[in-house]
Formats: structure tokens, sequence, C-alpha cells
């Protein structure tokens, strides 16, 4: 299954820990390559703009910006950190992104380096590729947020069904920095039981999004009928 990284997605992060600031995103697609691209700006804002749908075997759905259907699943041993995401986005919901936080103690100053760069990983036994878009401290250490890039939403869907699982780890990176000396643990793992029909509902709430257009419409002043 190809991996289409066309660009990077980031998300009010800090909000999500409990912080007193969140990250948020501008957003723009491009679509002159037929592939929706993602332009990311990222900046800090008092409140993230997420709005919570529901919470479906352990995964939390969210409606972000009024146009993206966000669905997270926290790491196993923090509740906290460690989000893995899945992201759909308005008129194009046949299209899946795929982002994971890893965190790490090893604090070390190369850790902001990695921001914009390509990494390597290894992903449920096959070779696969990231690129880091956030690095923010938490805790004691660090979270890197790592984009995957675009699947075909049935591709994906079928894959995670199979697998039940999102085993990850960076294997190398564009730094000459020693890998160890960046992540302590750089294998990380999920569980992602009943993901078939988790993906299926972040389908029908993103279908579900409306369009401004439409709503101006409905709510216009209607003629009646001719007598």
């Amino acid at each position: 299954m190809s991996r289409r990284a066309e660009g990077v997605f980031s998300f009010f992060l800090s909000g999500l820990r409990r912080l007193s600031s969140s990250l948020q995103t501008a957003v723009v697609f491009d679509m002159r390559k037929g592939i929706p691209a993602l332009i990311i700006s990222l900046f800090l804002t008092t409140r993230a703009s997420g709005m919570p749908l529901e919470t479906f075997q352990g995964w939390d759905f969210h409606l972000w910006e009024e146009n993206f259907i966000l669905v997270q699943r926290p790491g196993e041993i923090d509740s906290q950190s460690e989000l893995l995401t899945f992201v759909l986005e308005k008129n194009h919901c046949d299209q899946v992104m795929q982002l994971f936080e890893l965190y790490t103690m090893t604090n070390h100053p190369d850790l902001e380096r990695l921001l914009d760069t390509k990494v390597e990983l290894r992903e449920n036994g096959s070779p696969a590729d990231g690129k880091v878009i956030d690095v923010q401290p938490h805790k004691s250490g660090h979270i890197v947020l790592i984009n995957m890039g675009h699947y075909r939403y049935n591709d994906i869907r079928d894959y995670y069904d199979y697998h039940q699982r999102f085993r990850v780890t960076i294997t190398n990176h564009q730094l000459t920095t020693p890998l160890d000396t960046l992540f302590d643990l750089p294998t990380k793992q999920w569980s992602i039981p009943h993901f078939q029909e988790v993906l299926d509902r972040a389908y029908d709430h993103c279908l579900k999004i409306p369009d401004p257009r439409l709503v101006k419409l409905s709510n216009s002043p209607q003629k009646g009928l001719k007598t």
C-alpha cells in the first residue's frame, strides 16, 4: 500500500493534554497534482477549536475547524500523550491522513532540528516513512509528531482491520546525531480494535459535515406555492 505524503498536519496537541495553550492549524488544499496537498501553518491559540462528537471503543471523534473529522486513540501507557490520529476532510472523505506522536525523554537539543525532515520507519514489519511536523516539550521530555501521509479510505481500513495494531519503529533520520540519543524508545505500539467500524463511523461523520452554501440556501426565504 503506497503512502502519499503530500504535506503535513498538526492540531491542538497541548489542549488535549490540558495545558494552557494549544496548537491550531491553517490548512489549504492544493489540487494541482490531483491529490489534496496540505500546506500547514502552525500558530498558538488559547483554545483548541475541536468539538467532541463521540467516543467509541476507546476512540475519540472530533469535528475540527468545521472541515475535519479527527479519530484519535491515546497511547497504552500514558493516556495524555502519544496519540494515534486519523484525519478525514470534508468533500475528500475517501482519503485518510495518518499521524502519530512519539514521546522521548532524551531532551537532546537536536530534536528541534528534526522539524520538516523525513524519518525512515518500520511499520508492522514493512518499510515506511514519515515527516516530522512538530516537536513540543511534554512532561520531562518531548513529543514528536510524525505525519505518514494520505491513504485511500478502503486501503487503510482493510489494512488495519487485518493487523489490529500499529507497531512502528523509527529506524533512521536525516541528521548525523545517533538515533538512540534522540529517541530512547524508538518503537511504539497501539492496539487498534474495531478499526473497520471506527473508520466507517468517521466516514459517516465526514459526509455529514454541512456545506455552508447549502445551509445558506436552506435558510433563505421560500417563494411558496403558486395560486
